[in-house]
């Protein structure tokens, strides 16, 4: 929880794997999907613009996985279970029985399944968890480990770059030494194409290292111009997410490549948060497609359905809904034309949500093509005549010059009342009593909570020589403020 880190229900991993397979074979030609074994070499005669990264071998697999929030290893697990079934299906359909298909899938797996799939993981427990369970489905599908090829998954923190740790884990821990070289060298060298995961949601983050923090100063610009908040505060709590982080992270390693899918689940707040349109002009400028599915689900904000019933969150978290993002990045000239494509889900998790997410991939529901207005860049769906009329109208910060971004109220039972009397003479009982100030507000049933500073309180009530006339006064402002109201 101190993490952020939720267990990734499967119907979600599901859907993005199946998206991303489908997205392989449709953009990029590859008639396997994740199985595909073409080589950048292949890959690079069959697409003219596509350029084979330095250092990366053309015999390499073009296919290159990582996981960079492993957690337990369920996405990957669900890769291995979906390219098993692919290549069974593909080598039954050539006429092959249980014994050929049995040995060229303990063949594939350690010359093509395991050097693909990478995965980081932080804490200890899942990192093992994800081995057990990667090992346990590859002797389910019936491969036995008869060679040196592991499983890549590595104990490490993906925000952070590869580090030297020689001659400090080498003496105290052999075992983390050997695993910190191998997945430096991973960090150093490795060019991937597909990066899925289920990255942690932390508004206090964890990661806040000087590399963590340069991962998201990106999002503070468009397009070189310095984004200025009232709540500069906001805004840089916001950035300081880790789902930020690893957005941002993501689209790095992809862009090594200059090609390749991300599908992740994050929280929904890229979506439309004011603050974060650094990050939407970020990710506009990344990828050439971009699908958005929100599931919705923040239940602190009382989401609900359109048809009025209940909206639950996946995950067993209330406040953060989240989304599915898929994006396609490329250096091939198929289109110069930015398309964002955003889709919702509302209503129960288990009768609506995961039987959804179960039975569709991205290709198999309607999705609301988005127009991106030039200074939000809203990853919303806005008909034109909406549009239209929305713009013609001055912008509240025209009409507003001063504003604030809002206010938290507290103790409202003792300080709040329908009419003026009842406050009057509660604020006179607060200024007037001779007990301390712990003492009054126990006396007076007044909730104190941290951070209240009573002692300032009482001083500036009684700073107040005629509370009632301040009171009225007070009373005519707001009343004059709201005359134009309905």
């Amino acid at each position: 929880m101190q993490r952020g880190v939720f267990y990734t229900p499967r119907p979600v991993v599901s859907y993005i794997v199946r998206s991303v397979d489908e997205l392989l074979r449709t953009e990029f030609g590859l008639a396997d999907g994740l199985a595909d074994t073409a080589s950048w070499g292949q890959m690079a005669k069959r697409h003219n613009e596509l350029k084979i990264p330095n250092g990366v071998s053309p015999d390499q697999d073009f296919v290159q996985i990582l996981d960079p929030a492993t957690g337990t290893g369920t996405i990957l697990v669900e890769v291995i279970d979906l390219v098993y079934k692919t290549l069974v299906a593909k080598w039954r359909a050539q006429g092959h029985g249980d014994r050929k298909i049995d040995a060229q899938w303990n063949e594939y797996v350690p010359k093509h399944l395991l050097p693909r799939l990478h995965g980081y993981e932080l804490l200890m427990a899942p990192y093992a968890i994800a081995h057990l369970k990667i090992g346990l489905k590859l002797y389910e599908t019936g491969y036995r480990f008869g060679s040196d090829e592991r499983a890549r998954v590595y104990l490490t923190n993906a925000l952070e770059s590869a580090r030297d740790f020689s001659g400090t884990l080498e003496f105290a821990v052999p075992a983390l030494a050997h695993e910190a070289e191998a997945v430096n060298e991973i960090k150093r060298h490795e060019r991937f194409t597909v990066v899925m995961g289920n990255p942690p949601y932390a508004g206090l983050s964890a990661n806040l290292t000087e590399q963590a923090r340069r991962l998201v100063s990106r999002f503070e610009f468009i397009d070189g111009v310095k984004i200025h908040e009232r709540g500069a505060l906001q805004l840089e709590k916001n950035l300081q997410d880790d789902y930020i982080k690893f957005l941002a992270y993501a689209a790095d390693k992809l862009g090594f490549s200059a090609t390749g899918i991300l599908g992740i689940i994050c929280s929904h707040g890229f979506i439309d948060n004011p603050t974060l349109r650094g990050v939407r002009w970020s990710l506009l400028s990344n990828f050439r497609r971009i699908w958005a599915l929100d599931l919705h689900g923040n239940v602190n904000r009382g989401a609900r359905a359109p048809d009025g019933g209940d909206d639950q969150n996946i995950f067993d978290i209330k406040d953060a809904g989240v989304t599915i993002f898929l994006g396609l990045r490329e250096r091939r000239k198929v289109s110069t034309e930015k398309l964002i494509s955003k889709s919702n889900v509302w209503g129960d998790r288990d009768a609506v949500k995961y039987p959804f997410l179960l039975e569709n991939t991205y290709t198999s529901h309607h999705w609301d093509t988005v127009a991106v207005d030039p200074d939000l860049f809203l990853f919303w769906k806005i008909s034109q005549h909406d549009a239209a009329e929305y713009t013609s109208w001055p912008k509240i910060t025209e009409v507003f010059p001063l504003h604030s971004i809002g206010m938290t109220t507290s103790r409202d039972s003792y300080f709040m009342d329908f009419s003026y009397g009842p406050v009057l003479e509660r604020a006179k009982a607060f200024h007037d009593s001779k007990l301390g100030d712990a003492a009054t507000c126990e006396a007076l049933g007044i909730p104190i909570k941290k951070g209240w500073n009573i002692t300032r309180a009482r001083e500036r009530v009684r700073s107040v020589r005629d509370l009632g006339a301040h009171l009225a006064s007070a009373l005519s402002s707001i009343r004059c403020a709201t005359s134009f109201l309905p």
